[in-house]
Parts: structure tokens; sequence; C-alpha cells
């Protein structure tokens, strides 16, 4: 009968830290957060510190071998984005704090659980935000293949360099037409912008739900006609209570 053996695994830190240079304290928070991420007390034990990269070593007793098994592949799944761990955030940012990365391998499995994951990196720089929103551009391109009433219609608007993938219903989209390659429009609706750590704030998506045409008047003759409105409240002998007038009528 073939006996069941422990296993090792190995927790590599690759930076500025060797056996010969890693500062004692340091070397126990490494060690209490492979503890972390191992998930066992008892049926875990520390081997040793090999050269090269700071590589720490624990044997993993047969009774806790399943559990630390799926401790690892729940691990796995954080490097790739695919869960939440707090364990793998808490050993990440300790990490980064002190200029390293790190490696898990379990056994003489070729897996290898990277601290952090490009995955999880990616996953992590991205915020998204739903909100009611507006953009400013000229309508470029309007329309798709299908003639179905319920399928929105593309609409692309450009913005100097910028260019926003929207989306309009059928007749949203007709009145859209009529203002094709210019006037520059504001357009409003539901959107959903993504922060991404290289890029700042993207559109990822936009329901145009209305807009108006943004005229393209110069600053002076705006000026101008806005001083119209404005001739004779000097006169007034209480400019706030017919502003308050304006607004809400004699009663």
């Amino acid at each position: 009968m073939e006996r069941d053996l422990p296993e090792e695994a190995r927790f590599i830190i690759r930076g500025p830290y060797t056996p010969d240079n890693v500062p004692m304290d340091l070397l126990a928070q490494f060690m209490l957060q492979l503890a972390k991420l191992t998930g066992e007390k008892k049926h875990v034990h520390f081997v040793g510190l090999e050269e090269g990269s700071l590589m720490i070593k624990e044997r993993i007793e047969p009774p806790a071998k399943l559990k630390v098994k799926e401790r690892f592949a729940l691990l796995d799944n954080c490097a790739k984005g695919l869960g939440n761990d707090p364990v793998y955030d808490e050993t990440v940012a300790l990490l980064e704090k002190h200029g390293t990365t790190g490696e898990l391998c379990y056994g003489d499995s070729p897996q290898v659980i990277p601290f952090p994951g490009p995955q999880y990196l990616a996953a992590r720089d991205v915020l998204t935000v739903t909100q009611e929103g507006s953009l400013d551009g000229v309508v470029v391109t309007l329309g798709n293949r299908s003639a179905a009433e319920n399928k929105p219609t593309t609409v692309t608007l450009k913005d100097g360099p910028r260019i926003y993938s929207c989306t309009a219903c059928r007749t949203v989209a007709r009145d859209l037409a009529k203002h094709f390659d210019g006037p520059a429009l504001r357009v409003y609706g539901q959107g959903t912008w993504k922060r991404l750590s290289d890029k700042g704030w993207v559109v990822d998506e936009f329901q145009i739900e209305r807009f108006d045409v943004l005229v393209d008047q110069p600053l002076e003759e705006i000026l101008r006609e806005m001083g119209k409105h404005f001739q004779g409240w000097r006169a007034l002998e209480n400019p706030w209570e017919e502003l308050r007038r304006i607004r809400y009528g004699d009663d």
C-alpha cells in the first residue's frame, strides 16, 4: 500500500531580499503571510529558507493536503481575476510595500500562483461608474444592419480626437440623422464610465435619450445677446422679487 506522504509548498519572494540580508521582522511578516495563505495551523510546518531569491518552504502533512489544495485553488482564481480573497489582497499589499513580488508553488505541480497576477491587477485598476451624463460631439456614423424596431441604433460621436460609441432608440436616431456630420450636439442619457490606471476615465457605453444642438457662435455675440435680456434691471426697485415673479408667477 502506497504511503500518503507530506508535500511541500514554496513561497518565493522576488526582489532585493535574500536569506542573508532580509531583516528578521520582515521575514517574520512574510512567514506569517504564508501561514495565512495556507489556511492551516496544526498540520503545516516551517521547513527552511533557500538561497537565491528569498524562498520560504513549508511542509504540509497528509491530513491538511486536501484543504490546502482547495485553498490554493481559490488563490489561483484570485490571481486570474476570477475571485476575491482578503488574504490574497493583503499579501499583494505587503509585497508591494516592500518592492517585491511573489510566487506560490505546491508540491510537484507546475502551477505557479503569482502575487500579483496580471489579471488581478487589471481587475483592481478598473473602476466602473454608471450614471446620467452628457457628451459633446458631431455624429459621424449612424445606423446598423438590422431593421428590427427593438434593436438600438449605433451612433458614433467625434469630439476632436475623442471618439464615443453610443446607442439610441430608433426615434432618437431618426432625429440625430438630421444633424449628421454637424453641427455639434450635446447628447444626454445613461452612460457607463471606466477608470483605467493608464488612461484615466473612458466612456464604455452610452445610451442617448435626448440631445441639444450646440450653437456655433462667437463668445462676444453670445454675451451681447445675453445683455439684451438684462436691460433695465438696474432701474428695478427689487430685482430679486422680479426674478421670483418670473420663476413662480404672480401668485
